[in-house]
């Protein structure tokens, strides 16, 4: 078994550096947190012309009612020429080759006008449309060409529906779609009338936003002249979102939407902690709420009523949305933090390479690559790796510190250990800590690596406690061991496969139901992996190896058990670590949210540890058991 040296004290204080400068940084995004709790609650457009239909009222009715409710916007959605034909602004007529659309009035006639020419061009347009005619009475285009391809043909928002929607007080939200194609000039003419019809915020439609590709460039410069917000939509996979969003911060919110296809299938609850949850977990500062139809009477008006009650519960204030300011951390901070890491990676890595006996050239290089990285953690350049690098060091630092003791004590080593893991999350949220982070268009690199090689390394140090590693390598392969070996490999592999928030691991309805329950019971709901898994099995680990020092060696079976579960443990202290990477979630919710799962998951290793004295270690004192 391989012996650790205990960390000296100047490594000690270069955890407390790092932990306190960690902590100045995040005040400064904790405080911008705090100011920005305005939420804006956004329904569509065709939501309220159908909930006019059903209580016979007007539009303009329909629009100042949704406002009471709780409403603060409405989404526009640009019309197509196919559009206006369904509802009689035009009528057509296919004869051969040719598709003859009338207008019913000169307005309709400039919309088709300004559509036809924001798509294709005066240049473009001309050998196509044969001309345009007007009276006092009818106005007339005359085209050649696929009447689909006309059809389809955006047109802007509709006028009248925008008129109403700032007549009653709410800000608009404008959809369009993109159009292969679009020169500068067109996105120019499309954003413009948008914005003179009353647009604030732009979100993407369909699978690719506007803007995307070689079209991003216009599409910002524009939307910056005129002073226009862009809404991300959370969970969505739209071509081009992602780099719109970077390069339109600060002027960028996070909006939350559920499909209708998912509102039929949930309750009243499920609805409203869902909407509930991404204001106060995930930062969302505005709702596009589609209405609970088989729930409420009146689904549009009472779903925005329980979407507002439930924000104003959970602190918000509904109101127009503001972007999020930046925290503007000093440069100084993020050095310091920097620096302390540095010093914590030096040491572990030296120890940890020394104790599984590399050779030197081997630690020269490692230390020689990341001891950089660490101390360059508040450069814009190396950051990613910096924090990344952080992550996976302090949570192996922590267990080289705790297998270094010589002494066992469950109580004291569960605390410390905890703390030191948690430095290392406070340290990534610390130095990535800005704008970019909070509405996600930047995010830590190497998450999953930050939440399982830590989790390695542990096991592999535990082993050389036990073995000499090379010896152990050349002996022959047992089924015993192999068993377990996969056991714990598939284990890892689904719960890698379950981190974050796109998962494409399956959750079960129990599962679903049970974070419900936890999140209406608890400030913040716990990672299951910490408190039913990682933390349990580490106090377990921690009171098996305490008894066994008691008593004394000539245990070395139970010894070994004892030690796989502290390095199992190892689980929890990797998935605080990883709920610190989730930066555009509340500090405040994230610091609680490990706090609560720290005390449930200790109080439940203790009770599985008085559990296991009962029913396995007293029942084995007749056969020699640990």
């Amino acid at each position: 078994m391989t012996n650790l040296p205990k960390p000296p004290l100047w490594v000690w204080l270069a955890v407390l550096l790092t932990a306190l400068a960690s902590l100045g940084s995040l005040s400064f995004r904790y405080r911008v947190e705090q100011k920005n709790k305005a939420v804006g609650i956004a329904v569509e457009v065709a939501a309220v012309k159908e909930a006019g239909k059903s209580a016979l009222i007007w539009l303009s009715e329909a629009m100042l009612q949704v406002r009471q409710s709780g409403a603060t916007a409405v989404v526009l959605t640009e019309e197509t020429i196919q559009d206006l034909v369904q509802q009689g602004a035009l009528s057509l007529r296919i004869s051969g080759a040719e598709a003859n659309q009338y207008a019913l009035d000169i307005s309709t006639l400039k919309r088709v006008q300004a559509g036809l020419k924001a798509r294709y061009g005066d240049r473009n347009l001309k050998p196509f449309v044969e001309w345009f005619w007007v009276s006092e009475s009818e106005a007339k285009i005359v085209f050649r060409g696929d009447p689909e391809t006309i059809l389809e043909t955006p047109v802007g928002l509709n006028p009248q529906d925008a008129q109403i929607a700032r007549d009653t007080g709410l800000q608009i939200v404008a959809r369009h779609s993109f159009q292969p194609g679009m020169s500068e000039d067109q996105i120019d003419q499309t954003l413009s009338a948008s914005q003179a019809l009353g647009t604030r915020w732009i979100l993407p439609m369909g699978d690719v936003a506007l803007g995307a590709g070689i079209q991003r460039r216009a599409v910002v410069r524009e939307m910056q002249r005129l002073g226009l917000g862009y809404l991300t939509p959370e969970f969505a996979k739209i071509a081009g979102d992602a780099a719109l969003a970077q390069e339109l911060q600060p002027n960028v919110v996070r909006l939350h939407a559920i499909q209708s296809a998912e509102t039929v299938r949930m309750t009243k609850s499920e609805y409203v902690d869902r909407y509930g949850l991404a204001f106060r977990e995930r930062n969302m500062r505005f709702l596009l709420v589609r209405p609970l139809e088989a729930v409420f009477e009146n689904p549009l008006f009472d779903s925005v009523r329980a979407v507002k009650a439930e924000i104003e519960r959970e602190g918000g204030v509904v109101r127009d949305p503001r972007p999020f300011e930046d925290p503007k951390i000093p440069t100084w901070v993020r050095i310091l933090i920097g620096v302390g890491a540095a010093v914590v990676f030096f040491w572990t890595a030296a120890t940890f390479l020394g104790s599984l006996g590399a050779p030197s050239w081997m630690s020269n290089i490692a230390i020689g690559i990341g001891l950089p990285l660490c101390v360059l953690a508040g450069s814009d350049t190396v950051k990613l790796f910096s924090a990344m690098l952080i992550g996976v060091t302090f949570p192996v630092f922590a267990y080289v510190a705790l297998l270094s003791r010589t002494v066992v004590r469950p109580g004291l080593d569960f605390v410390l250990t905890s703390l030191t893991s948690v430095t290392g999350g406070l340290a990534i949220a610390g130095t990535l800590s800005n704008l970019s982070t909070m509405i996600k268009t930047e995010q830590v690199m190497g998450v999953k690596l930050i939440h399982f090689l830590p989790v390695l390394v542990v096991a592999v140090l535990i082993l050389s406690r036990q073995v000499r590693l090379k010896d152990w390598m050349r002996t022959p392969i047992r089924w015993g061991t192999a068993l377990v070996a996969l056991i714990g490999l598939a284990a890892l592999f689904l719960m890698l496969a379950r981190t974050g928030n796109d998962s494409p691991a399956a959750v079960s309805s129990w599962e679903l139901k049970f974070r419900s329950l936890l999140d209406t019971f608890m400030y913040a709901r716990p990672r299951t992996k910490e408190f039913l898994i990682g933390h349990p099995l580490m106090v377990l680990g921690l009171c098996w190896l305490a008894r066994l020092q008691r008593k004394g060696g000539g245990q070395e079976s139970a010894h070994g058990w004892a030690l796989a579960l502290l390095a199992a443990g190892a689980i929890g202290q990797t998935s605080m670590v990883n709920t610190l990477c989730h930066l555009h979630t509340p500090i405040d919710i994230s610091l609680a949210r490990i706090g609560i799962g720290w005390v449930l998951g200790g109080i439940l290793g203790l009770v599985g540890w008085g559990a296991f004295q009962a029913l396995i270690l007293r029942t084995s004192r007749g056969h020699g058991g640990g």
